[in-house]
């Protein structure tokens, strides 16, 4: 009439109450290089741990680079990688490089986190301004709040596929 004991609580439940861990790509977040590299896509990652597509980046000097995929982008496409990167769909680069009114995902909300905010599949953030003396970056998140970040924090432009 009482509670089970711990002993048999321990021999409920299955693989439904279970995270399959072993299947799951694992961590993503920017470790880019140091200059600005153009990159290939190579082929795109369904992960279950996330709802979002992964894209696979060949960059110019051999190595690869895993991101989450920009809606629109295609095997075979050309993006752009670092700090100075142009502004192309699916190209990683610094909100100072960024125009206003540009749609961004995988935001970092300071620089070197790795990308915190929108990072769900159709997540969009916009970057709406700059000050004048460079300082800050005016950015609209996925939940219609404004913040003034860091203008050398990565995103990604478009919109998470």
């Amino acid at each position: 009439m009482g509670t089970h004991l711990t002993q048999q609580k321990r021999g409920r439940g299955g693989s439904v109450y279970r995270s399959p861990g072993h299947r799951f790509f694992g961590q993503i977040s920017y470790v880019l290089p140091k200059k600005t590299m153009r990159g290939q896509v190579m082929r795109f990652i369904d992960d279950p741990g996330r709802n979002s597509l992964l894209a696979e980046i060949l960059l110019e000097d051999g190595s690869k680079i895993h991101s989450i995929a920009a809606e629109g982008l295609i095997v075979g496409a050309e993006v752009w990688v670092g700090p100075d990167a142009q502004a192309t769909l699916g190209s990683i680069t610094c909100l100072k490089n960024i125009p206003e009114g540009t749609s961004v995902f995988n935001l970092e909300l300071a620089p070197g986190d790795g990308g915190r905010v929108s990072r769900a599949a159709g997540a969009v953030s916009y970057r709406l301004a700059q000050d004048e003396d460079s300082q800050k970056v005016t950015v609209q998140l996925s939940s219609k709040e404004i913040r003034e970040l860091k203008p050398n924090c990565y995103a990604t432009i478009s919109v998470a596929a």
